[in-house]
């Protein structure tokens, strides 16, 4: 698990309505990081107030590990 630290500059853009609040919702809150794509950015994967899964991609220094003490 990991923290999205904040939402990144330009993930938002073009996005369906929806879509930008949901991402913006889960800033600050424990999402599952699936895995590291090869070029570096953690893909993470979130379920919305509605039930829909979302999958987004973001730069590893955008998120923060979750340890067992936090």
């Amino acid at each position: 698990m990991v923290v999205l630290k904040e939402v990144p500059d330009g993930l938002l853009d073009g996005l369906p309505i929806a879509d930008q609040r949901a991402t913006s919702e889960i800033a600050g809150k424990p999402v599952r990081l699936i895995e590291y794509d090869t070029e570096g950015r953690a893909e993470i994967e979130f379920t919305d107030s509605a039930g829909v899964i979302h999958f987004i991609y973001v730069s590893a220094d955008a998120i923060r590990t979750l340890t067992p003490e936090t």
